[in-house]
């Protein structure tokens, strides 16, 4: 698939956890707050806690959907890495 596509469909993952993360987060809204401002707050993805469960379930339903392979999730993981909301709730809970 292409690099491109890879993108949006990541954006789209990423989109859906955050409205099932705890505190939900306008996702496309702050993406697009952030490239006006061209500045992001420090850790703020670790202020959103998804269950790895839910996490693990929502990466999957996309994967069957969009029929990625597992070449086209390694090439995807550097957003999830860098942008999906953290799977540890005792870590949201200390800030």
């Amino acid at each position: 698939m292409r690099d491109e596509r890879l993108v949006e469909i990541g954006w789209e993952i990423l989109n859906e956890m955050y409205k099932e993360a705890e505190p939900p987060l306008d996702f496309p809204k702050f993406r697009a707050k952030v490239e006006k401002s061209k500045k992001c707050p420090k850790d703020w993805q670790q202020k959103h806690y998804l269950p790895e469960s839910r996490y693990d379930a929502i990466i999957n339903e996309y994967t069957i959907k969009y029929k990625l392979s597992k070449n086209d999730l390694r090439r995807m993981v550097w957003m999830f890495l860098d942008y999906s909301p953290t799977t540890v709730a005792s870590f949201v809970q200390s800030i």
